[in-house]
């Protein structure tokens, strides 16, 4: 199935930690999926870039959503939940659940990435 990578944005949440001077800075990028569209391998330049496009217009409406959900999500977190390996994997699986649940269109999320990650 055709994936394409899409950013989602940079954040910087208050951690909850009790006293409440931790922060996160994290950028999160998306690998997003289309069940509906096999023939993506077929596409050349322009009709390639249109289907990019398609997407973007897909996930532009879905922003304010998709922010809250990870704002949300993050800001309940303690310093001490997203530090470490094991805890980054555990807050990936937990955003992609959440951040799925309120994709609504034909585009899925497939995989997330923090491409910036800064506890501080």
């Amino acid at each position: 199935f055709p994936v394409t990578i899409s950013p989602l944005g940079d954040f910087v949440v208050n951690l909850a930690d009790v006293s409440g001077s931790r922060f996160l800075k994290i950028s999160i990028t998306a690998k997003l999926y289309s069940e509906d569209f096999e023939e993506y391998s077929k596409l050349k330049g322009e009709e390639k870039h249109a289907y990019h496009l398609r997407i973007d217009e897909e996930l532009q409406p879905m922003m304010p959503a998709i922010k809250d959900v990870v704002i949300t999500t993050l800001s309940r977190k303690k310093s001490d939940e997203v530090i470490g390996y094991e805890n980054k994997i555990a807050l990936k699986a937990e955003l992609k659940e959440q951040l799925s649940n309120i994709m609504h269109g034909e585009f899925k999320i497939y995989d997330i990435y923090f491409t910036d990650f800064i506890v501080q």
